[in-house]
């Protein structure tokens, strides 16, 4: 039997190969989980690969048997990880983990880390759930209405002589509704993408960066990811150096902040010059460095950052409902109108 996914190869090989290798982030927070407490127990984690694998199915399967298999032949790791390709922002904690000899700790880190998305993201596509199947419906409705239904409709009007002057009829209006419909949703989605990959490259600055969670998403991943570094005992300069060689949102930053410091600038003021750090991620290191608590400070702001994130996108999806709403009802009085309109000219014709 076919599955539904079976055009995906000829198509576009490339996101085949994405497909196969994508694992969902709860079965993450599941693996690091159990390979944390195996590893915890004195399990060696070639072992505990085993035993973790031996509950999973399909890629996951393959997967974790590849990586022991690997592992007994000497590779590590974060090389392992690496190649898989997955949540590249956890690359770095692997990498700690085993240079300090406490992978445990680091992937019982990234099992909490992975839970809290997971359930971050399962609250939102509740919210999303109606509002996107009400205007998916809707906007199927009205194609159906503008590709089978109106065009017999503007057939018998063209008999009757209705749109003969082609300036203002009911036919014209239709195109009119239709390319205006279809430009408003193709201009809608390139501005949502638009943003959505500027945001994840992290390059806005200033007010677009607060208002698009730009400044937020960096504050949380340099907070999060160095100040779980230095809370398991590593330097910030091999901190900074962890961080610049991954190709995640504050590698760039990274690399500034360590050449800068090399150069004899402080950490304040060579992390201040980068674009997009916060007037708060700033205030917290200059205080944490102070008080000596650098890493328990930043993860504090990492919560904080994470919680902020959270609730700006609960408000845009608050106010996309009352949007889509009205985009529907447009759709649907745009449609109404189209149906009306002849009508009251034919009657008019009759009675005359």
């Amino acid at each position: 039997m076919r599955s539904g996914t079976d055009w995906i190869p000829r198509v576009h090989p490339r996101l085949w190969r994405r497909y196969e290798k994508r694992i969902p982030v709860q079965v993450w927070a599941d693996l690091w989980t159990d390979l944390a407490s195996y590893v915890q127990a004195g399990i060696a984690l070639d072992h505990a690969l085993g035993i973790v694998a031996t509950r999973r199915a399909g890629r996951v399967f393959k997967l974790l048997q590849e990586w022991r298999e690997c592992l007994q032949e000497g590779k590590s790791l974060s090389e392992l990880y690496a190649r898989s390709g997955q949540y590249l922002m956890w690359l770095p904690l692997i990498r700690v983990g085993e240079a300090t000899g406490d992978l445990a700790h680091m992937m019982r880190v990234l099992g909490g880390q992975a839970a809290e998305w997971h359930r971050h993201r399962r609250d939102l596509w509740t919210q999303l759930a109606y509002p996107l199947v009400v205007t998916a419906a809707t906007v199927g409705v009205c194609a159906l209405f503008f590709l089978i239904v109106f065009p017999r409709f503007a057939a018998f009007y063209e008999e009757l002589g209705l749109d003969a002057d082609g300036g203002g009829g009911p036919i014209r209006l239709a195109h009119i509704l239709a390319w205006g419909v279809g430009a408003v949703l193709v201009a809608g989605g390139a501005a949502v993408f638009g943003v959505w990959r500027w945001r994840l490259g992290g390059k806005a600055s200033g007010r677009l960066a607060r208002m698009t969670g730009v400044s937020d998403a960096f504050t949380f991943e340099w907070a999060f990811l160095v100040g779980t570094m230095l809370s398991a005992g590593v330097s910030l300069d091999e901190t900074l150096a962890h961080l610049a060689d991954a190709k995640i949102r504050v590698s760039g930053a990274a690399r500034h902040v360590r050449s800068r410091m090399l150069e004899g600038s402080t950490l304040p003021e060579a992390l201040g010059a980068w674009p997009q750090c916060s007037e708060e991620l700033l205030r917290v290191v200059e205080l944490a460095l102070w008080t000596g608590r650098l890493d328990t400070a930043l993860l504090v702001l990492a919560e904080s950052a994470a919680l902020r994130q959270k609730r700006r996108l609960e408000l845009w999806i608050r106010w996309l409902e009352p949007t889509l709403t009205g985009v529907i009802g447009l759709l649907v009085l745009g449609v109404f109108g189209l149906l009306y309109w002849p009508i009251t000219q034919i009657m008019g014709m009759v009675v005359s």
